[in-house]
């Protein structure tokens, strides 16, 4: 079993939860993720946080636990390890606007299927009417983009890097 919080309350929840006093983080390009585990209850309390590694080393350190490199995990844990990927559609909304649509895929989707789904977004929410698939992507003049999880870790990486 999985206990999630956020990362300002992951020591609270350690203590509340488990008789541990150890904890792990896991640096991966996006994120770290920190986690405690309790084998003999079958639990472990894991959260994230987008703070350099040292600040969150130290402030867990500071509440009370020892920090150790490494990742508690069970197997309902892996989608927090991998990053998504990414579809973004630009299409013309109307005559005056331009809109983004975006999507998350677990694996990479042809470009076709991003704007396939958001046709059918838009026409199960009624604000298509009877246009067809083919008379939408015609009048949307979309542009579609997929980003894969390489890309999406880069373009953080490269933020972090600046400071931003």
């Amino acid at each position: 079993m999985t206990l999630r919080v956020p990362f300002d309350g992951f020591v609270e929840a350690v203590r509340r939860n488990l008789s541990t006093h150890d904890a792990y983080v896991h640096a991966d390009s996006a994120r770290i993720i920190v986690s405690a585990g309790q084998g003999d209850k079958n639990l472990v309390v894991i959260s994230s946080s987008n703070l350099p590694l040292e600040e969150v080393k130290s402030k867990i350190h500071g509440e009370g636990l020892h920090v150790y490199d490494g990742l508690w995990s069970i197997a309902d844990d892996l989608e927090l390890l991998e990053m998504p990927y990414i579809g973004a559609v630009s299409y013309r909304a109307n005559r005056e606007k331009t809109a983004v649509w975006i999507e998350a895929y677990p694996s990479a989707p042809t470009e076709t299927r991003v704007i396939q789904d958001l046709y059918e977004e838009f026409k199960n929410s009624g604000e298509l009417g009877d246009v067809t698939f083919d008379e939408f992507e015609s009048s949307a003049q979309a542009s579609v983009l997929v980003l894969s999880p390489d890309q999406i870790e880069n373009f953080f990486t490269t933020k972090r890097l600046q400071g931003v």
